[in-house]
């Protein structure tokens, strides 16, 4: 019997954060220990695949995947191994560049899962759909007052007023 992600059992799906840029996207899989050499990516179009072991012989893969119209260059990624981590860039196509709304991401194509880039439309987005929820107060609201204060590819900052009536 094998540790979780040894040869007896199936890969694991690392940690990763994917953010972006005009031009490309910029992928930190945060695994430690990770063996440069063990590195096996391949990229197409519309899709990123990578597996790779640690020093522990711990395994690991991934699948990335985008909408059809975001294609990747297929030009070899930029990779870049640390003992904490590994970070990989991938060149948008010319024809794509600009910032896409999502990605999808697991273990591989059978097990993807919709991710949101963090921007201003994706937050506006959200934020409508949770105040427009079924489950909100039924007490008089008037409409919050909301600001984005500032949209980076790791965090957002938001100002929400919220003003409540009582009716008595």
């Amino acid at each position: 019997m094998g540790r979780p992600g040894t040869a007896s059992r199936e890969p694991l799906c690392p940690p990763l954060q994917c953010n972006q840029d005009e031009e490309s996207l910029t992928l930190l899989i945060q695994v430690p220990r990770i063996q440069p050499q063990s590195l096996q990516g391949d990229v197409s179009p519309f899709r990123y695949k990578l597996c790779f072991s640690t020093q522990d012989l711990v395994y690991y893969s991934f699948f990335l995947q985008f909408a059809p119209e975001n294609k990747l260059n297929t030009k070899e990624p930029v990779v870049s191994v640390s003992s904490n981590n590994a970070v990989i860039e991938l060149a948008k196509s010319p024809e794509c560049h600009g910032h896409w709304r999502e990605w999808y991401y697991g273990l591989n194509k059978d097990s993807l899962e919709e991710k949101l880039f963090v921007n201003e439309e994706n937050v506006n987005e959200v934020l409508e759909e949770v105040l427009s929820s079924p489950f909100k107060q039924t007490m008089s609201l008037t409409p919050p007052l909301i600001e984005v204060l500032q949209v980076t590819d790791s965090k957002i900052q938001i100002h929400a007023k919220v003003r409540i009536w009582w009716t008595l």
